[in-house]
């Protein structure tokens, strides 16, 4: 969660349709980790250009020690290749270096109307257009090439894994059954 309570509400409410539509037989649960507390020292000590890259790469960081702590064996995104800046080819090579995990990336080749018409199709769509991007970054001109040795330094000079473990042992889990 990075964009507060009402951007966590959004996000639940397409979790729910989701849950409801598409998965019979399981009890869903999605899990929240409130990744504020890393967004000050991203924005404090990351040069502009590289911020997106090292908060995604922390986000993953952060999904992926999630996920060994539940159970999971791979992550899922909805990235779309070229569709911002951090989804260039090179970038998400950058981001995927922070993690060992699985990372699927079922929309990786849909343009944006593919997936407008994949959500519509799902069910998701109507939530899914009120929810807008949220970054408190402040960030004019993203890297589109990322240098893996520079984001490996930034990142080392933040010293954030004490803080990713505290967070994730907050996360919370909501039944969405």
């Amino acid at each position: 969660n990075i964009g507060g309570e009402p951007h966590l509400k959004g996000a639940r409410k397409v979790a729910e349709v989701l849950a409801k539509k598409w998965f019979y037989g399981y009890k869903p649960k999605l899990y929240v980790v409130d990744i504020r507390p890393i967004i000050p020292f991203i924005a404090e000590k990351v040069p502009e250009h590289y911020r997106i890259i090292i908060l995604r790469r922390t986000m993953m960081r952060v999904a992926e020690k999630l996920a060994w702590k539940i159970g999971a064996e791979a992550l899922v995104t909805g990235e779309s290749l070229g569709q911002v800046a951090s989804q260039t080819l090179r970038n998400l090579r950058v981001i995927d270096d922070a993690i060992d995990i699985l990372v699927l990336r079922p929309l990786i080749g849909f343009d944006k109307q593919e997936i407008v018409d994949m959500a519509m199709k799902i069910g998701t769509y109507e939530e899914s257009k009120k929810l807008e991007e949220y970054c408190t970054l402040g960030i004019r001109k993203p890297t589109t090439r990322a240098n893996l040795e520079e984001a490996r330094i930034y990142e080392e000079q933040l010293g954030l894994e004490p803080l990713i473990d505290k967070l994730v042992e907050a996360a919370e889990e909501i039944s969405l059954r």
